[in-house]
């Protein structure tokens, strides 16, 4: 197995003052599997506790992601919550169990609803939004965190929506976009996860991960 470029690369990636990172390390832009790498920053020094395998989008990463094209999105991001079906399982982020209704939509038409958590009571959502996620019956959403891609005032509809980190789907392949890890490292990550260390993720290639300044 290949050694990490990770541990040599970290201390310059701009983290600003995070001191919990998860980075989604690929080998080239085009792969769906992957290594997640987490690491905890203590006395200004960075050290991994821990490394698991991991999957993307199916048509791997992209820096241009856009609705739809099955990439995840290479960047450095923050977390906006966790959320899940299955009752809190003792996080310290803020935790939000999903019911019936909850939807995360898509939908191109609604800039107000575009790439937002809603709660619909409606029989058929397909017949309201023309796209999107259903929180509470995806079963890999029984644990999993929102990332803060393309969200709030800033986003822009069709660049992608509903970029999460979640259970890996259990076929073995990659995701339409969000990252995927076995429900027990997902779930190590989240218990992890402190708001008060500002927990970021990285994702994209090692020449991406140089890049960065």
């Amino acid at each position: 197995e290949k050694t990490s470029s990770v541990p040599a690369l970290i201390d310059t990636i701009p983290l600003g003052s995070s001191s919990h990172a998860i980075i989604i390390l690929v080998s080239t832009a085009s792969s769906q599997y992957t290594k997640c790498e987490v690491y905890e920053k203590e006395n200004a020094k960075w050290s991994k506790k821990w490394t698991f395998d991991s999957v993307v989008g199916r048509k791997g990463m992209n820096v241009n992601k856009r609705e739809g094209d099955m990439t995840t999105p290479m960047g450095i991001y923050d977390f906006l919550f966790q959320f899940g079906s299955a009752p809190n399982p003792g996080v310290k982020m803020e935790y939000r169990q999903t019911s019936p209704g909850d939807l995360w939509t898509s939908s191109p038409n609604n800039e107000d609803e575009y790439n937002t958590w809603i709660h619909y009571d409606g029989q058929d959502p397909a017949s309201r939004f023309y796209s999107y996620e259903n929180l509470y019956t995806t079963s890999l959403y029984k644990y999993a965190a929102a990332l803060d891609y393309n969200y709030g005032n800033g986003k822009v509809i069709g660049k992608g929506s509903a970029i999460f980190m979640h259970i890996s789907p259990y076929t073995g392949k990659g995701t339409s976009g969000c990252i995927g890890l076995p429900e027990g490292d997902l779930l190590k990550v989240l218990k992890w996860m402190d708001p008060d260390k500002k927990p970021r993720i990285v994702i994209g290639t090692e020449q991406y991960l140089r890049s960065l300044k």
